[in-house]
């Protein structure tokens, strides 16, 4: 959302996982009610899969898979009417974004045990089968997993595009929960690399990015692919519980501000930035020293103003690149324009030269 996130280089082989998924689901219920269906069935489905591949996928997992699947095949002709609808619209939640969206997500009970056998089985595409421990055959002779699909986004995403953060530990978030939305268990387009703390449950979670019962559900919410924030706003700041400062977004265009707003809470944006900026002072403090001494400038208010302008433009040029660069670049230029900041700077830099 902070980032536009580029395509994974094995983009194409996550797609064929889905590809995969659809197929089982619509040959599940093209069957007719009360069908029973064995391991040679996954023959006919998956025709270019290797056999012995499909035996594992049919065995493992405790047999659950088998299970599930068998449980689907018996399933009445309206149930699987209802699984057919709702998992072709789900493949459509990209339309979600257009301007006006072109399909609604349904918010569909999989709690009746044929339903909660479908999304356990979609879901088991992601976990355990996405794991590096199994995976998909393709073409190259190896199995694939999501190490290499996290790989093809590297190097270009070392920042976490929900908090700007390193990215330390690469997880997958799905964006749209998997548990509601379990035919985008293993979408590239919903899986998001990010940083382990982003997408725990006190921040993202399984908290659902749009709003189930308006009629356009993602009119007030960014998306890390197709809708992000960059360039959309501002960053003010206010004063708090002393001494952090509280971030404050402000949309550059008024249509953006729920947006933003929601951004901000999904991942407390504002706090988990506020506990870096008093600390920020002494930093900028520091290198403002170390500049005046390198050029041999005279320590006034000018001459500080103009160095902390100078490292603003400097963080700009890091986003993306380096952690916390968005708000250092636009806190930098708050101490700039803050006089009592901006003295702040000064004191310090007077002290150290004591």
């Amino acid at each position: 959302m902070l980032h536009q996130i580029p395509d994974s280089l094995a983009r194409i082989w996550l797609l064929k996982v889905v590809s995969m998924q659809e197929q089982l689901m619509e040959a599940l219920c093209a069957l007719p009610p009360g069908t029973k269906v064995e391991e040679n069935w996954l023959y006919e489905v998956w025709p270019t899969i290797p056999m012995d591949w499909i035996g594992r996928f049919w065995q493992n997992d405790t047999g659950n898979r088998a299970k599930w699947i068998k449980e689907v095949a018996a399933a009445s002709t309206a149930e699987k009417q209802a699984l057919v609808q709702v998992l072709r619209e789900q493949l459509r939640f990209a339309d979600l974004y257009n301007d006006p969206p072109t399909v609604r997500l349904t918010k569909f009970d999989w709690s009746p045990p044929v339903f909660d056998a479908a999304n356990k089985l979609l879901k088991s595409f992601y976990a355990p089968l996405f794991y590096k421990g199994e995976g998909f055959p393709i073409p190259c002779g190896i199995l694939f997993h999501k190490e290499y699909f996290i790989t093809g986004h590297l190097p270009k995403v070392k920042i976490c595009p929900y908090t700007d953060n390193y990215i330390q530990d690469t997880k997958l978030d799905h964006f749209i929960p998997k548990d509601q939305f379990p035919m985008l268990s293993c979408h590239p387009d919903n899986l998001i690399p990010c940083s382990t703390d982003s997408n725990s449950g006190g921040h993202k979670g399984t908290k659902i990015p749009l709003d189930p019962e308006e009629e356009n559900q993602a009119q007030n919410w960014f998306h890390p692919r197709w809708r992000n924030a960059v360039g959309n706003y501002l960053l003010t700041f206010a004063s708090g519980v002393a001494p952090q400062p509280r971030v404050i977004f402000q949309a550059k265009i008024a249509e953006d501000q729920l947006k933003l707003n929601n951004m901000e809470k999904m991942f407390g944006l504002s706090e988990f930035w506020g506990q870096y900026l008093d600390d920020e002072v002494l930093s900028v403090a520091s290198d403002v020293q170390g500049r005046m001494k390198e050029d041999n400038l005279a320590l006034n208010e000018r001459t500080v103003r103009e160095e902390v302008l100078r490292l603003a433009k400097q963080e700009e040029r890091r986003i993306g690149r380096d952690a916390l660069a968005i708000v250092k670049s636009f806190w930098y230029r708050h101490i700039a324009d803050t006089p009592n900041l901006l003295k702040q700077v000064i004191r310090t830099c007077e002290y150290d030269r004591i």
